[in-house]
This record gives C-alpha cells, structure tokens and sequence, in this order.
C-alpha cells in the first residue's frame, strides 16, 4: 500500500510537471516576450519545433516593429525640434521697441513668407507674383493698458507697363495702376467661422521697373487681437485669413502656432500686465524641452 501511494503520488507530479510545459494556447498566438521566456524542456520533439518556428517569426517581427518605432520617434523628433526652431527664431526676431516720446510700446517681428500662394484675377494679364510676407505687431499703451495687435501685411505683383503710354498721359507706373484697376484695394479679413476683421490701407507704390515691367507693392495691416491667436494655439493648428478685395477674388493668409506663440511670449515681456499673453509659449517650450530630454 504504501508503495502504492509513492508512485501515486510520483505520476501526479510527472502529470503536474508535464501540464506546467505544455503551452495554454498556440505558440503562434504568443509575444516575442512570452515565447522568449517559455521553458522548452518538457516538450516533445513537434512542439519544440512549432516553438522555434514561432520564435523566430516573432522574432523577426519584434525587430521590424522597433525599427518602425526608431522611425517614427526620429520623424518626430524632427518634427519637434522644427517647431522649436520657428517658435524661437519668431522669439529672437520680435523686437521691443521704447520710445520716450511715443506713448505706446511697439513689438514688432520680422517678414515672414505666407506659406500659399495666391492668384488673383491679374493672372490673365501674366502677372508675376512675389510670395506675399507679413509679420506680426503690436502697440501697447502703458498708461491705458491699452493693446493693439495687427498682422502687417506686404503684397507684391508685377506687370508690363506700356512707357508710350506713361509718356503720353504724363502719368506714374503708380497712377496708370490706378487708372487700369489693378491695385486690390483689400476691405476685410475673415477668420473661419466668418468672424470679420478689419483692415487698414497702409500704402500703395511701385517698387521698381526694369524693361517695362514694372513691380507693383500694396502694404495693409490686419487688426487681430490675442484671442484670435490663443483659439487657433488651442486647437494647434494656424491661424488662417481670407484676406477679401474690392477688385480681386480673396486670398489666403496663415499664421503658425508656434509664429504666434514666439510673437506672444516677447510681447509679454513688454509689460507685467501682459504677462498672461506668454503662457502658451512658456507651456510649449517647457513641453518640447521635456519631451526631447526623454
């Protein structure tokens, strides 16, 4: 009897044993980590098989699946570090400008090439066009706390101009732009969802003429405020204009996040008062420079 109960009692643990091995689902179905930590030596010679068929399946599709992971991480990363870079060229480019005799702070940036171009009803004439640039500005009133942000706009167009014709009407290339209708004369800008903003005319001149062609330069400021900005910040996405004209069908304008977000944080720093127009750029370069550091 005793006997008996030994080798009873040896079965239910070769039993026991032999269930611990054996896998509980398919090797197939199984991680490159599972299979990697499976203990093979209680399989018989078809299972071990199947393992190392699976292993080296899994295997190869754990390697390709890092070096996707590599890619994508280094293609963001790339990503990142361009974001940062505009973000802090808009920083170090925005000027404070102080002047005793002027009552408001200026802030100014630098021209920025607006990333689409734009056709007009001109192209039938075989308009030539130079990228339309902006930079973003503002005045601030100390005494009154007042703020004024505005998207200073230049844009730049080139035509053949008769000089017979200059000669005989004793006119300008500026004035016969004036009497043929070519100048915009742009009214309004709209924001998406049909918000309306305003637009002031600041000149219109010619820049130059070379052979008869003649380079036409009208100049205009969009007035913005911070609001506009921070919605589009919010949403990280630009911040676009249909630029609209009395003469011509409209144009598209867009302004980054990250242009603005540089912009707004300088701006901050003309004034304690305007402190609250930085935290976007504070928050977006702490969150960068965390997430490089990984």
């Amino acid at each position: 009897m005793k006997h008996f109960v030994i080798i009873v009692s040896i079965l239910a643990f070769s039993l026991a044993l032999q269930a611990q091995d054996e896998p509980t689902r398919p090797f197939i179905e199984m991680s490159y980590e599972e299979l990697q930590g499976f203990d093979v030596q209680g399989l018989d010679k078809k299972q071990k098989k199947a393992h190392k068929k699976a292993l080296k399946k899994a295997k190869k599709a754990h390697k390709k699946a890092k070096k996707a992971a590599a890619k994508s991480r280094k293609k963001r990363e790339k990503a990142v570090r361009k974001k940062l870079k505009k973000f802090n060229r808009s920083y170090t480019k925005t000027k404070i400008i102080r002047d005793d005799f002027e009552a408001t702070i200026e802030v100014a940036g630098k021209y920025t090439v607006n990333r689409s171009r734009n056709t007009s009803f001109l192209d039938a004439l075989n308009t030539t066009y130079a990228p339309t640039e902006y930079f973003l500005r503002a005045f601030y009133n100390p005494a009154t706390h007042s703020l004024d942000i505005q998207a200073f706009v230049k844009r730049k167009f080139s035509l053949e101009v008769p000089q017979a014709k200059l000669n005989f009407l004793e006119i300008s290339p500026a004035a016969y732009a004036t009497r043929k209708g070519w100048w915009a004369n742009y009214t309004n800008a709209k924001l998406r969802g049909g918000i309306t903003r305003n637009i002031n005319r600041i000149s219109k001149s010619t820049d130059s003429c070379l052979g008869g062609i003649c380079a036409f330069l009208e100049k205009f400021a969009i007035d913005l405020n911070s609001d506009d900005m921070f919605n589009a910040i919010e949403k990280h996405e630009d911040l676009a204009l249909k630029v609209n004209s009395a003469n011509e069908k409209a144009f598209f304008l867009y302004i980054p996040a990250d242009h603005m977000m540089g912009f707004l944080l300088k701006l901050s720093e003309a004034d304690s008062k305007l402190a609250y127009l930085g935290k976007p750029g504070r928050e977006f370069r702490a969150e960068i420079t965390q997430e490089l550091g990984r």
